[in-house]
């Protein structure tokens, strides 16, 4: 892949995780109206996670925690959530998504569609 398709690609991934995020809160909670913060908050989401994708996924223990911040975040500041749920939600959230990467990954490298 030349390097304008990685970017395409990258800006790709990067909105998707955006969407799923937003999808993932307004399916449990009632969209609060937009704010100056609430797409701020979502603008940096973004930017990160493009600069992931740029770094090929390699994510350490610091950007991990800043990326569940910020999703909490979103929750936070785009939607009526309230309590110990939002903090159950966001924990089940992560986990699955993070269960569903590794096993892509692993089913590509076991495919050679990817080399690392």
């Amino acid at each position: 892949m030349s390097n304008w398709e990685n970017y395409i690609f990258d800006i790709a991934m990067a909105i998707a995780a955006v969407w799923i995020v937003k999808r993932f809160w307004g399916i449990f909670f009632e969209k609060k109206k937009d704010t100056v913060l609430s797409i701020g908050i979502l603008v940096i989401y973004f930017v990160l996670q493009i600069l992931f994708q740029l770094d090929r996924g390699n994510i350490n223990g610091i950007l991990t925690v800043i990326n569940i911040i910020l999703m909490l975040l979103v929750g936070m500041s785009g939607y009526e959530c309230k309590g110990k749920s939002k903090f159950f939600l966001l924990a089940s959230f992560w986990t699955v998504w993070a269960l569903l990467e590794f096993l892509i990954v692993f089913m590509l490298n076991a495919l050679n569609l990817i080399n690392e």
